[in-house]
C-alpha cells in the first residue's frame, strides 16, 4: 500500500466534534474531484492495523494547493488523536479511490447530509459549465453548515440549506428535507440526483426522491459509514 507522508497545515473546529483539516499536498499526488483516500495516523499505536486509519473524502478540489477533509470526531482512538494533532505534525495519505462524479445531464439535484458535503464541495468548485444545479444540504445546527458562504456564491448553484435542530436561526430552512422544499426548488422526476451522507440520510432521501417517480437509474449514492 503506497502512502504519502504529509504535514498538517491547519486544524480548525467548526464544532466540538467537527473538524476541518488541511494537509500539504505532495507534488506527485493527483486525484479527481469526488474521490476519497485513507488518512493514516502513525501516532496511533495499536495491535490492530485497522485502528490507525479511516477513509475520508476530499473536500478540496484537485487544483487547490492543499488537501482538505471534513471529519466528524467520534470516540475512537483514531478520531480523538486527530483532535490533538498540531501544525507541522506528520500524517499519511494513501492513493485516491472512487469514481463519484456529477451527473452529466441537467437538471441536477444534489443531496448532502452532514460531512457528506465534503465530496460535493470538491465536485462543485470547478463545475462552472453546469447551469441547472440545486443542492439540498441538511445539518443539525448552523455551526455544522460547512462551506455555505462559498457555495452560495457560485452563480450556477441554487443552495437550499436546512437545519434539523435549530428552528430559530435565520438564513436557513428548518426541518428535514421534504416535499415542500423540493417543490419550491422545482424538483422534477426527470432530474439526475446524487445523494451523499450517512446511510440513514441516504435512505431517507431515496424514499423522498422515489415518491416523485424518479427511477433508480437517475439516482447516484455514496454512503458514509463509521461516522
Amino acid at each position: 500500500m503506497k502512502l504519502f507522508s504529509v504535514a498538517v497545515e491547519s486544524l480548525k473546529f467548526a464544532t466540538d466534534d467537527l473538524a476541518i483539516i488541511q494537509l500539504k499536498k505532495p507534488a506527485s499526488y493527483h486525484y479527481r474531484a469526488g474521490q476519497f483516500t485513507q488518512l493514516v495516523l502513525p501516532q496511533v499505536k495499536s495491535r490492530s492495523p485497522l485502528d490507525n486509519w479511516c477513509w475520508l473524502s476530499f473536500a478540496s478540489a484537485p487544483n487547490e494547493p492543499l488537501l482538505e477533509f471534513a471529519i466528524r470526531l467520534g470516540p475512537s482512538v483514531f478520531k480523538q488523536t486527530i483532535r490533538h494533532l498540531t501544525v507541522g505534525e506528520t500524517v499519511q495519505v494513501g492513493r485516491p479511490h472512487g469514481v463519484l462524479q456529477l451527473p452529466k445531464v441537467e437538471p441536477i439535484f444534489l443531496f448532502a447530509g452532514g460531512v457528506g458535503i465534503a465530496p460535493i464541495r470538491s465536485l462543485l468548485v470547478n463545475s462552472n459549465q453546469i447551469k441547472n444545479l440545486t443542492l439540498f444540504y441538511s445539518v443539525t445546527n448552523p455551526d455544522e453548515a460547512l462551506y455555505c458562504d462559498e457555495l452560495s456564491c457560485l452563480p450556477h448553484l441554487t443552495l437550499v440549506a436546512t437545519l434539523t435542530g435549530d428552528t430559530q436561526r435565520t438564513g436557513f430552512r428548518h426541518g428535514r428535507i421534504n416535499h415542500a422544499m423540493l417543490t419550491a426548488a422545482n424538483f422534477t422526476a426527470t432530474g439526475q440526483c446524487l445523494i451523499v451522507g450517512s446511510p440513514s440520510f441516504v435512505d431517507g432521501m431515496m424514499s423522498l426522491i422515489k415518491s416523485y417517480g424518479t427511477p433508480d437509474s437517475q439516482i447516484g449514492v455514496e454512503r458514509f459509514t463509521g461516522l
